[in-house]
């Protein structure tokens, strides 16, 4: 159990400072709202005209902002408080053999295209689905979704978390495993948690093989980023889209999902064949 202290106290770091940011932005926006009605009302600050009923709802902006905040907090102390993240090196590109790249793009796409189209058709709850579209709709919003979230979420997931446990010598399955199910339980939103689950699974092994995040960010990017031109060219019929429906119906998505899964499945085997072997954090400490 020892071993899986640290690696879980970046995760617990990252929830908590979290938690923090999204209270002070909370508070914030309800000073300015009470700023706002005295104004307003030429009432006193702290008048009942002037104090709203009740803690008013976070704008787009105000969410970004707590992603934003957040995000540069968690990477601060896992890179200088908890020395959890290796940073510059985890994101070092000259650490990945860019010539393997296309290969596990493909396997990436393939595996995500036959995640969404298992997953979607159980129809689970999105209990985050209209606030994720309206943060989409801003530029604040798609830098923080399609950007800063892959990389904080790279940072503490991967190379904190997974990292971490293969640096205490957790086999390299168990910690793709364990990371992964932490990866989706984190997420909340029934219908996101199963897709994080296997989407971090992926990642996982990109990772493990890579030695850094530069590739698994650039992956987790590129499917953030697809989510959010899908939203933001679709509209409100981007609710109830789905791939399935797309492809003409249950026939040929049951097809393509099959094959994307193998496809996926032969692709990262071959990925994890031929790449190098990268060196596990911390190989170089005593």
């Amino acid at each position: 159990m020892r071993r899986y202290l640290k690696p879980l106290l970046a995760v617990l770091l990252f929830a908590v400072i979290q938690g923090v940011t999204s209270v002070l932005v909370s508070v914030l926006a309800m000073l300015g709202t009470m700023c706002k009605n005295a104004w307003q009302t030429g009432g006193h600050f702290f008048s009942a005209s002037s104090c709203p009923d009740g803690m008013p709802p976070l704008g787009f902006g105000e969410m970004a902002a707590i992603i934003f905040v957040s995000g540069a907090v968690t990477l601060y102390v896992l890179a200088r408080l908890t020395g959890s993240l290796r940073f510059p090196r985890a994101l070092d590109p000259r650490g990945v053999c860019w010539h393997q790249a296309p290969l596990v793009l493909l396997a990436f796409a393939a595996g995500v295209l036959a995640v969404n189209l298992f997953f979607e058709r159980f129809d689970l709850p999105d209990w985050a689905g209209d606030s994720l579209a309206g943060l989409m709709s801003t530029l604040p919003g798609v830098l923080a979704v399609g950007v800063v979230g892959p990389l904080v979420e790279e940072a503490v997931f991967r190379e904190a978390l997974l990292g971490g446990m293969l640096h205490e010598r957790v086999s390299p399955g168990r910690a793709i495993l364990n990371s992964s199910f932490v990866f989706g339980a984190i997420h909340v939103n029934p219908a996101q948690m199963p897709a994080a689950f296997v989407i971090g699974m992926m990642l996982g092994v990109v990772y493990w093989r890579t030695g850094n995040i530069v590739l698994p960010c650039l992956l987790h990017m590129a499917n953030n980023l697809l989510c959010v031109g899908l939203t933001r060219a679709l509209g409100d019929p981007a609710r109830t889209f789905t791939w399935g429906k797309w492809m003409g119906g249950d026939p040929v998505a049951i097809v393509v999902m099959a094959v994307s899964a193998l496809l996926c499945v032969w692709l990262f085997m071959v990925f994890v064949r031929c790449y190098p072997v990268a060196e596990t954090p911390g190989d170089n400490e005593e």
